[in-house]
């Protein structure tokens, strides 16, 4: 009664590493955020000294509350999507109101047009992308579990 068949093909992701299985990933038609033309983590060169810390713990409920932590990393810029690496959720995902220095936890989305950047904001919030991403974590404990860059960005499908 708890078997189920299912063809390799779906569940198998060609990455850089080799082919891969992932059990509960299901192929979703949508664009990844490749296909969107999405920038991810991009490399940002401005002034540091004025700028506040992001961490996960500071995104909360999609608003962004800075740590009084001062750690020098890389940096978003105003409007740019953060999103969780570790154990994505609806909650752990927010536009940056101004620019911070942000953890490396966090993936920084960069999409100058501001209609895609509200519907990738609104897509990725929804219960069957963070689904998709939960399908492509790995790590030894749900709470280090971590989606890789390269599998958020050219895996997770959005409707878009």
């Amino acid at each position: 009664k708890n078997v189920f068949y299912v063809k390799l093909s779906s569940i198998c992701i060609k990455t850089k590493e080799g082919v891969q299985i992932f059990p509960k990933y299901q192929t979703t038609v949508g664009k990844s955020l490749n296909e969107l033309g999405v920038t991810i983590n991009p490399e940002t060169i401005c002034d540091k000294s004025n700028l506040e810390y992001v961490e996960i713990s500071s995104i909360k409920n999609q608003k962004i509350y800075p740590s009084e932590k001062n750690i020098d990393d890389k940096i978003c810029l105003k409007n740019d999507i953060l999103i969780s690496s570790l154990v994505p959720s609806k909650d752990k995902i927010a536009i940056a109101d101004r620019n911070y220095k942000v953890s490396s936890a966090i993936y920084i989305l960069r999409i100058t047009d501001e209609n895609l950047r509200n519907r990738v904001f609104e897509e990725l919030s929804k219960d069957y992308a963070i689904k998709q991403m939960h399908s492509l974590l790995e790590g030894f404990k749900l709470t280090y579990s971590k989606i890789k860059e390269e599998k958020f960005y050219n895996f997770i499908k959005l409707n878009i």
